[in-house]
């Protein structure tokens, strides 16, 4: 009769699994040292001949933590010890030889950490975890198919989840939340494009979703909306740049369109703002901010959607540099006047019949001008001088040679032109003189005038009429 075989199941020379026999010669345990190192890693046991239970060591550290029992081959129940206390921490069931549930003490204080069940492929199907360590199972995690596609977690403790997330390819595609643990779901995340998401929430209780933020990646947030009327809709939005505002639009009357509209500098200062002051869902004022003062503010004094006037204002208000879109040629600007102190005018330029340039600059006192410099060959110079009385020319210098002098005069008179005179050589002193047609002889002594043609200065006009960014 045999009691005790040794085997060398690899073929290296040594025997690696030892069987015990019963009297009736059937197996009775059966040890098993699979990596040679004289210690069994697995044990069987049976009876009858039968499997009943296994040891095994998991870990390789000499110690069969891992007890698993059979019913007619089938397994029915596994426990392990993994902290050697002698004490199950990890238990699990099967149904039909399949893994059907795992509870597992993973703390190791004699409750339940994490249960799972499985499906009849013995994937997780439910996940049930303590995530705080107080004892009860706060988070559930289910699955399909083996893929995670929600978690709801109870961080109140009420036994009703208060965060539920749901997945899609492994990621949280959107998530909701009761904040204030009464009951209702009022926040909710939504994936966005590019992989930002969408957060929800009702801020002031009332079962409506009124505040949207939209956040990168890394959590940092892009966009807030926010619904101040409470009809459903966001009349607030501001976004962002590296956590800091960079625009903001409003609907701020609640008429269903943006009035308001602000850029924010690195400072998070206004640095521009639109706004619709006369409630016809068009922007009617556009302002430009340095140092918290309006510098710059174009108007569409007509109501007919488009800025016609530019004003480019002083510290303390007053208006400086007025540009003018009279219409004459569209929507673009024709005039530019300059302002004193008082706000009287003290010049205006003209832009020429070209359409590109301001040609023509007016000095004005007292509210009239007496004086028109005009540059007709596009060099920026004056080349003809119109001076005035009265709102009447009585006298016109011309530059004809481009040396910025008047090298030809203009007298009028109430029935027009008496007289012109003319210098030739450029030496100031006039050569000939007509009247009409008809030369006649100059007065000995006569000469030009010699005041210099200089720039006019008008500049051109500001970017604003063709480029209206903050």
């Amino acid at each position: 009769m045999q009691e005790r075989q040794e085997r060398d199941t690899n073929g290296d020379g040594k025997p690696d699994t030892v069987v015990y026999f019963d009297a009736k010669q059937q197996p009775l345990r059966e040890e098993i040292d699979a990596n040679g190192d004289g210690k069994p890693e697995l044990v069987k046991f049976y009876e009858n001949g039968a499997l009943v239970r296994e040891q095994s060591d998991q870990d390789g550290d000499g110690r069969l933590e891992l007890t698993t029992e059979y019913s007619g081959d089938t397994r029915t129940r596994s426990e392990a010890d993994q902290n050697g206390d002698g004490k199950p921490d990890v238990v699990i069931t099967y149904k039909g030889g399949v893994k059907s549930e795992q509870r597992e003490d993973r703390n190791f204080d004699g409750v339940d950490d994490v249960v799972t069940v499985f499906d009849a492929q013995e994937r997780p199907a439910r996940v049930s975890q303590d995530t705080n360590g107080d004892g009860s199972l706060d988070t559930v995690s289910l699955y399909e198919n083996g893929v995670l596609v929600r978690t709801e977690k109870d961080r109140n403790g009420d036994g009703k989840p208060d965060v539920i997330a749901y997945y899609r390819d492994g990621v949280i595609d959107r998530q909701e939340e009761d904040s204030d643990f009464d009951g209702r779901m009022d926040r909710k995340s939504v994936a966005g494009e590019k992989g930002t998401r969408v957060q929800e929430a009702d801020s002031d209780g009332n079962g409506t979703t009124d505040l949207w933020i939209t956040t990168d990646a890394a959590g940092v947030v892009l966009r807030r909306d926010e619904d101040r009327s409470g009809d459903g809709k966001p009349d607030l939005s501001v976004w962002y740049e590296a956590g800091k505002p960079v625009r903001l639009e409003q609907d701020t009357k609640g008429r269903g369109c943006v009035d308001l509209q602000q850029w924010f500098g690195p400072d998070e200062k206004v640095r521009a703002e639109y706004r619709d002051t006369n409630d016809d869902c068009r922007i009617d004022v556009w302002s430009y901010f340095e140092n918290e003062k309006i510098v710059r503010q174009g108007l569409d004094t007509k109501g007919q959607g488009y800025p016609d006037v530019l004003n480019h204002l002083n510290p303390d208000g007053s208006i400086r540099i007025q540009e003018v879109a009279s219409g004459e040629y569209g929507k673009s600007p024709d005039k530019k006047l300059f302002l004193a102190e008082d706000g009287s005018v003290v010049a205006q330029c003209l832009l020429g019949s070209d359409k590109k340039r301001l040609s023509t600059r007016a000095i004005v006192k007292a509210g009239v001008v007496s004086e028109v410099l005009i540059d007709t060959t596009g060099s920026q110079y004056a080349d003809t001088r119109q001076i005035l009385s009265d709102g009447r020319i009585v006298r016109v210098e011309a530059d004809t040679n481009h040396d910025h002098e008047p090298d030809v005069v203009q007298i009028f008179d109430g029935d027009g032109l008496r007289y012109q005179d003319e210098d030739t050589d450029g030496d100031g002193v006039v050569d000939q003189r007509f009247e009409g047609d008809k030369s006649v002889p100059v007065p000995p002594g006569t000469t030009i005038p010699r005041e210099a043609f200089t720039r006019l200065d008008c500049g051109s006009f500001d970017s604003f009429w063709s480029k209206r960014s903050p």
